[in-house]
């Protein structure tokens, strides 16, 4: 392989390819058959690496291969099956890549940390079991390759990942989703799958789990395994899917399993809330409750979406929230989460701006003794432009934009979506075009809640930055 330097940097799929020799009789060679499979890999490879795993489709990659669908489906069950062979051949060694040195040094460090970006956004759901199945046996390597790795950083966490996800299935001999369907849909049932996802014996002393419905695209297990395994804690995480009616039935289960915590997310924060005993301040604000702490016979309720909010603003952002005017789109659950930790922050002023202002004047009001905080419509930020501006509202989740306009954007602004994983939004696409400052998505606030519950659980603080830069997206 010649040296790094006189490599050229050009996407695999723009390589010349060879004709492949095609048989009379419509059944291709064994030579046009591998060739084809390399071409589909190819501009797999660029593909993924470019767009990332969720915007790649099978479409594109047929078409930047120049095959049809059906050729491709010929060779590749799905594209969890295609992306589980792009690794394998990335991790064997075989393929760099696009634009990337030879694998040694830094550039094994770099292609570690896109991988574990890669494998945290696409080995949570079902359908990636294919690749688990096609790569678990390289996981072996990992330990040897972390040795040789000279930064401490984000590789290394993103060698614990991919460790981590690689050797699940082998551990455990089955993964957590097909825990899930082989057992009861009762909440014992769940409960049981869900403490599988660890390697048999090996139970540790303090279990937590999150709970939802649906789960199975959870970050949580991964961020709180992270966190254990960077604090020297010894806990266990699981998931739990519970049925709609079914939510106290499985925290009281837990409980009784030797719970001592729980995330909850979608669609039970509310009946998380209203199970406590105890609500602490900003729980009461919201409403709503994502996070529980099991004390002797008391069920404790906190919400961290707030302070994760200001911690990535602040810490990971480097923006100071004091002497700030702060614009929060929307006013429901998760403005309302929000306002404590913002207004603790001391900004000047903080508008909340609501389709229906009525909704934003009683959220205005709950919190008007900490601090100057104003309710609008839309159509009333005519001529106002402002520091920070937090969309608060579901629109991206349905590639939707808030009715605004970019001059909202202040000099120097930062426009944080409280989504996250979906790339540019609409939202932070105008906020871009407005040419003004920083965007940032939610992702950095999914993290510092999570670890201030790890706090509150543990009494430990993780580091956050190296999960952070693995699990985002650019922002492209």
């Amino acid at each position: 392989m010649p040296p790094a330097s006189k490599r050229a940097a050009v996407s695999l799929s723009q390589r010349k390819v060879s004709a492949p020799v095609r048989r009379r009789g419509g059944r291709p060679s064994q030579q046009e058959a591998a060739q084809l499979a390399d071409r589909i890999l190819d501009a797999a490879t660029d593909l993924f690496f470019a767009r990332g795993y969720g915007a790649t489709s099978i479409e594109a990659v047929a078409q930047r291969a120049r095959v049809s669908k059906r050729t491709f489906y010929h060779r590749f069950d799905d594209k969890a099956t295609l992306f589980g062979a792009v690794l394998h051949r990335i991790i064997q060694g075989l393929r760099p890549p696009p634009a990337m040195p030879i694998v040694t040094g830094a550039g094994l460090a770099e292609i570690l940390r896109r991988l574990a970006g890669l494998i945290v956004h696409a080995a949570v759901t079902p359908q990636a079991l294919a690749l688990h199945r096609l790569i678990v046996g390289e996981s072996a390597r990992f330990p040897k390759l972390a040795a040789a790795v000279p930064n401490e950083g984000a590789t290394r966490e993103a060698i614990a990942l991919i460790a981590n996800i690689l050797t699940r299935e082998a551990r455990a001999g089955i993964s957590g989703h097909k825990c899930r369907e082989r057992t009861s849909t009762t909440a014992e049932g769940k409960l049981a799958a869900s403490f599988r996802l660890a390697s048999p014996g090996a139970f540790m002393t303090d279990r937590y789990a999150v709970i939802g419905n649906p789960i199975g695209h959870s970050k949580s297990p991964l961020i709180h395994g992270s966190f254990a395994r960077n604090t020297g804690q010894d806990l266990e995480y699981g998931i739990i899917e519970s049925t709609p009616d079914g939510f106290v039935t499985a925290v009281d289960a837990f409980r009784a399993a030797g719970g001592r915590g729980m995330n909850v997310t979608t669609p039970f924060k509310v009946q998380a809330y209203d199970l406590a005993g105890e609500r602490l301040p900003r729980a009461k604000l919201a409403g709503a409750a994502n996070a529980l702490k099991f004390d002797g016979g008391r069920i404790v309720a906190d919400n961290f979406d707030g302070v994760g909010l200001v911690n990535d603003i602040e810490r990971n952002l480097g923006v100071a929230l004091a002497g700030k005017r702060v614009l929060v789109l929307g006013a429901g659950g998760a403005a309302r989460g929000a306002l404590l930790p913002l207004l603790a922050q001391q900004p000047t002023e903080i508008v909340i701006c609501n389709r229906h202002v009525d909704k934003a004047r009683v959220l205005a009001a709950d919190v008007a003794a900490d601090g100057r905080v104003v309710a609008c419509g839309y159509a009333d930020l005519a001529g106002h432009a402002f520091d920070v501006v937090l969309n608060a509202t579901s629109a991206s989740l349905h590639g939707e934009m808030p009715p605004i306009a970019k001059e909202v954007f202040g000099d120097g602004a930062l426009a944080y979506d409280f989504v996250y994983g979906r790339g540019l939004t609409p939202f932070l696409e105008l906020a871009r075009a407005a040419g003004k400052g920083k965007v940032a998505d939610g992702v950095g606030m999914l993290v510092e809640q999570a670890a201030e519950a790890f706090v509150w659980w543990r009494g430990v603080r993780p580091d956050t930055r190296g999960l952070i830069a693995i699990l985002t997206i650019p922002l492209a």
